[in-house]
């Protein structure tokens, strides 16, 4: 149940911890037992024990306080044709460096490799965020990287809900309070780091970085928008490979750890402003891309406010219930329940509070026993080779790419086309 934040690392006295990867790429925290001295700060700022209930006592910890939401993008035109999306979370990064708000940021990135990989990164000059745009998606212990940190007076952190989660336990506990503003990213899940071996399998043997989602580009002819944005592989010699986006969804279930099924955190409850897709809210520019934004805090509204003010960032406001449908929030409560139900029938000594959530939802057995098999499978591919969990997700892409028929996702692609230039005659008319 670790979701390898890296808190318990950052805080340990004695560098006892560290992070290991299963062969499936689930990052999980070591502790040696020659060197660990028994203080129990790790257990008091893990997120998925909650030693003091902190986590637990928050209000409506499904939606949580949203003070003033927006969808737009960055005024700086380098950095959002560089984004994933809208870029709106670099922009107040680089915002925050242009007015002396911050003197780091603690941010991740891909590093290139045979198998590429996500790790924290610390930066202090703002021609850095460049090279660390677009999400990462395979699990980093950000917070074990806090220990460098302390140096700096002013410390701006993007994380995922986990991340920030262990920020707060870690400032509850008195630690790292030169922590200024803490970013957040919507998370569903984070995909075990096994995926970058089935991507990187069809470029074998080269050093490369990828690109999760690489938006409005075009490739021999054909042309992706944001909506379709693909997996790129890339060379340092400029080979390109191209993956299309059916080959990361049809693999999310697949490289989804049981920990990331029973996280009912998906709007990064404790953050001070959280960045998103805008999925779901209507009128968002399907082809270019734009990022969904919203203020948690008092801090984080008056900071998105001045880049307004200052023309940092384009932004229009949209409404909180388009935000709750679009992330589908009300399924990530039904999945919470269901899985929390199923672990603790697996295991019925488990300890953490995740595996007691919802327990008065209504769960049919078929169901139960659907989601008991998903986790069975998980823990069983977790202990094959690296080579037999490539095969396995080559033909689970191929299974679910015949499930969606050619002429399927050509009438997809064709209305998607047609609904962005419907949208975008009737703006000029409009105007």
């Amino acid at each position: 149940m670790c979701s390898n934040c890296g808190a318990c690392n950052s805080i340990c006295p004695v560098n006892a911890i560290d992070f290991k990867q299963s062969t499936i790429g689930r990052l999980y925290a070591s502790v040696s037992q020659d060197t660990c001295v028994d203080c129990g700060l790790c257990v008091k700022v893990c997120p998925s024990i909650d030693y003091n209930n902190v986590l637990r006592e928050r209000d409506n910890q499904l939606v949580g306080e949203i003070k003033e939401a927006f969808v737009g993008k960055s005024a700086n035109e380098a950095i959002f044709k560089n984004a994933q999306n809208g870029g709106t979370c670099t922009a107040t990064l680089l915002y925050l460096f242009e007015k002396g708000l911050i003197d780091c940021a603690l941010v991740c990135k891909m590093q290139s490799g045979k198998t590429p990989e996500a790790t924290p990164v610390i930066v202090t000059n703002p021609l850095q965020l460049k090279d660390c745009q677009k999400s990462c998606y395979t699990p980093v212990d950000m917070l074990s990287a806090l220990k460098i940190c302390k140096k700096y007076n002013s410390v701006a952190i993007v994380g995922l809900p986990c991340h920030i989660q262990g920020v707060e336990l870690l400032m509850r506990q008195n630690k790292f309070s030169n922590i200024r503003y803490r970013l957040g990213l919507i998370c569903d899940r984070t995909l075990c780091a096994g995926i970058l071996d089935v991507f990187m399998s069809f470029l074998p043997g080269k050093e490369a970085n990828i690109i999760w989602r690489k938006k409005d580009f075009t490739d021999n002819g054909r042309y992706y928008s944001y909506v379709s944005a693909p997996v790129v592989i890339e060379t340092s010699e400029g080979e390109r490979k191209i993956l299309p986006k059916d080959y990361r969804i049809s693999l999310k279930d697949m490289f989804t750890a049981p920990r990331c099924r029973v996280c009912v955190d998906k709007l990064n409850y404790y953050a001070d402003i959280v960045f998103g897709d805008p999925w779901g809210i209507p009128d968002t520019d399907d082809q270019h891309g734009e990022s969904l934004l919203f203020a948690r805090t008092d801090k984080g509204l008056e900071l998105i406010q001045n880049m307004l003010h200052d023309e940092k960032v384009i932004l229009r406001n949209v409404d909180i219930k388009s935000i709750i449908d679009g992330q589908h929030i009300k399924k990530k409560q039904e999945q919470t329940a269901v899985y929390s139900k199923a672990i603790r029938s697996l295991n019925p000594d488990i300890k953490s509070y995740l595996c007691h959530q919802y327990e008065d939802y209504s769960i049919g057995a078929k169901e139960l026993a659907d989601v008991q098999k998903n986790l069975t499978d998980f823990i069983s591919r977790e202990k094959k080779s690296k080579d037999e969990v490539i095969e396995i997700a080559k033909n689970e892409i191929l299974k679910q790419n015949k499930k969606s028929c050619l002429p399927v996702r050509l009438v997809g692609m064709v209305k998607a086309k047609l609904s962005y230039e419907i949208r975008n005659i009737w703006r000029k008319f409009y105007k």
